[in-house]
């Protein structure tokens, strides 16, 4: 997998976040025709926004777009695949956890009308993205959480798994195997073989 598609997995990473960021810089107003209050991007017009608030939605759909097809490359990957006993891994509960809380950092200091907070915050989006893409970081994406996927490791590879721990415990006990997918580096995803 080359550094291409590691950056779509960083990006799809950051998908909640994006959402997040969209939903706090939507306009509200009240249409008083039908008395119901709909949401408004574009504030009235595209041209009456400030260029760094138009520079915010572009890269935003841009980024969300990314995303969503990143998830949709992991969803449907097709490498060859092998069946192996279980190995003794163990649940990685605190990994996906911390990487989500460099999520706060964006949503608790983006001003949209600042053109030193978009670029403060792009710097940071993008040093986290070359940390994560140098060290094979696919594994930590609260999405794939979100999708079912858990995280497990054995000391020496890392398994993307919807294999529940009680299911895993069980699988050693009868040395039962799954299928594996290679993805990168020492990332694997694991599936039950049916």
């Amino acid at each position: 997998m080359n550094n291409f598609v590691k950056s779509l997995f960083f990006i799809s990473s950051y998908m909640p976040l994006f959402v997040f960021l969209a939903i706090a810089n939507i306009s509200l107003a009240k249409n008083n025709k039908h008395d119901v209050w709909y949401k408004i991007i574009w504030e009235n017009n595209w041209h009456n926004l400030g260029i760094e608030t138009r520079i915010f939605w572009i890269i935003i759909t841009f980024l969300m777009v990314i995303s969503i097809l990143a998830i949709v490359i992991f969803t449907n990957w097709k490498t060859s695949k092998s069946l192996i006993v279980i190995p003794n891994m163990s649940l990685l509960k605190d990994e996906v956890m911390s990487y989500v809380v460099t999520y706060v950092i964006p949503i608790l200091s983006l001003n949209v009308k600042s053109s030193s907070s978009l670029i403060i915050n792009s710097l940071l989006f993008v040093t986290i993205g070359v940390i994560y893409v140098k060290n094979d970081l696919i594994y930590l994406n609260p999405v794939l959480s979100l999708l079912g996927y858990r995280v497990y490791s054995d000391n020496e590879n890392i398994y993307l798994s919807k294999i529940k721990p009680s299911q895993v415990k069980r699988g050693l006990k009868l040395k039962k195997k799954v299928l594996v997918w290679h993805i990168i580096g020492n990332v694997y995803i694991l599936k039950l073989e049916k």
